[in-house]
């Protein structure tokens, strides 16, 4: 009897540890394709800094808030960091692409050709 107890509780946990593993999964790495335009006015360049507040030497940082559209129509607004050695601005006014999650972006964004982009959505981020 305890063996069979036993069995079913490990069944219970690794159902619920499926489950929410598979929520966490889709919430922070299923991703879509997503459009955004950069906004007009380039953020401050900023030193960059680590988790723990120091300057990270040879780093820059620039902080953008992107509105932006799905393929099916959504929108959602997100926090990007631009940060690098080098790292150069987004030219104001562009279009951009990138893959986003619920919780962030996995890829990009990168800047693309207006004509790359889809009417509807050209449409919704006129707006």
């Amino acid at each position: 009897m305890k063996k069979v107890i036993g069995i079913i509780l490990l069944a219970i946990i690794v159902a619920l540890g499926s489950f929410y593993g598979l929520k966490y999964y889709n919430a922070t790495y299923k991703d879509v394709p997503a459009y955004a335009l950069v906004p007009n006015q380039v953020p401050t360049k900023e030193q960059t800094r680590d988790d723990n507040g120091k300057i990270v030497p040879n780093s820059s940082t620039y902080r953008y808030t992107f509105n932006f559209v799905k393929t099916n129509g959504e929108r959602q607004i997100m926090d990007f960091t631009l940060e690098g050695s080098h790292v150069k601005p987004f030219t104001p006014g562009v279009y951009v692409k990138a893959q986003i999650s619920a919780k962030r972006v996995t890829q990009g964004p990168n800047e693309v050709q207006k004509t790359d982009v889809p009417k509807t959505i050209q449409a919704k981020l006129a707006q």
